[in-house]
């Protein structure tokens, strides 16, 4: 063997010994050399492709490499429990996956990349999932800013949590407290084109300057009709009764809203109420917490009125049909 073999022989053993071997959660294996890593995934290269692929943490089993050090442990174990989140959501276990979305969700709401998308998508879909509106705040946002980037959901075969055409969450409507608002957004970072109009909204409510992004005009319609003193309040009601093309969760909220707003008002009590009803009667099942919501109110009023055997009617009917409403109990989940 002359010495130029010997040579070539020793390169070529060096290239194969220097290659690294990434086990996937599927049993594949991908035979590449890793450029980095971080909170984003696992970047490779793959043969003599130059192009950089960036794999989920939640897609790796393990890494077979001589750059492996400490820090690919917490990405991997980090990854091992989004994958086990997913598992359980998708296997109808919300109970025992909305705490692994809660943790990875606080370890990764300021990245970017596949993790952070399933983990933000996730934990929204579980807090839905038990009605709690204010813990869905942060979580919608941070799904909606990888929605907006035109990223495919990490839950293809579920239903979208999400209005493609808004970006609001139809199981979301917006009843938070302006503490509840400014606390989420305090800890929110992201800035893009249509998310930054609707937390303009969020922020500023019906005296927010018009939003030409669908979804924050609507968000803020909602707004001026919970505000009767709006000045165009008058005019946006008249709008909505015009209104004959709105899909079914648009009509809920804007019925919930429209309630809310007559309810502000003295001589509008009656219509309120009738309102309160007619969303409680025609929504349980396409917007549970709004019907449920409802009927509190209703009850709410009637024990105002002094008509407590109604009241404690509404109430027990409540319990029967929404025996889980978040408005029966306090959550204790964190607010993150």
């Amino acid at each position: 063997m002359n010495y130029v073999t010997l040579i070539c022989i020793s390169l070529l053993s060096t290239t194969f010994l220097s290659l690294d071997i990434v086990h996937l959660r599927d049993s594949s294996t991908i035979t590449c050399s890793i450029v980095s890593w971080s909170n984003d995934g696992l970047r490779i290269t793959k043969g003599a492709e130059e192009e950089q692929i960036v794999l989920p943490w939640h897609t790796v089993r393990f890494i077979e490499s001589e750059k492996v050090s400490a820090s690919f442990d917490s990405h991997l174990s980090r990854g091992e429990l989004l994958w086990r989140a997913k598992s359980r959501l998708l296997r109808g276990d919300i109970n025992l996956a909305l705490p692994l979305f809660e943790e990875a969700c606080i370890q990764l709401k300021n990245s970017d990349g596949a993790d952070a998308f399933l983990a933000a998508e996730g934990l929204l879909r579980c807090q839905v999932a038990f009605g709690n509106v204010d813990q869905s705040l942060l979580p919608w946002l941070l799904t909606l800013k990888h929605y907006e980037n035109n990223e495919q959901s990490p839950f293809p075969t579920l239903a979208p949590i999400l209005d493609k055409d808004t970006l609001l969450c139809p199981y979301l409507p917006p009843v938070w407290s302006t503490l509840v608002i400014k606390n989420t957004l305090s800890t929110f970072s992201g800035s893009q084109p249509k998310l930054n109009e609707i937390t303009a909204v969020l922020l500023n409510g019906s005296n927010a300057k018009a939003q030409s992004f669908q979804g924050a005009h609507f968000l803020q319609t909602m707004y001026i009709l919970m505000d009767p003193v709006h000045p165009n309040y008058r005019e946006t009601l008249n709008e909505l009764d015009e209104s004959k093309v709105l899909v079914t969760w648009k009509v809920a909220w804007a019925t919930y809203a429209t309630a809310i707003g007559l309810l502000k008002q003295e001589e509008e009590q009656d219509a309120a109420m009738l309102k309160f009803a007619q969303v409680a009667s025609t929504y349980g099942t396409k917007n549970p917490w709004i019907a449920g919501a409802a009927m509190a109110t209703l009850a709410d009023q009637l024990d105002k009125q002094g008509l407590t055997k109604a009241s404690a009617n509404v109430r027990a009917e409540m319990k029967r049909v929404f025996p889980n409403h978040p408005l029966f109990r306090k959550s204790t989940r964190r607010i993150y």
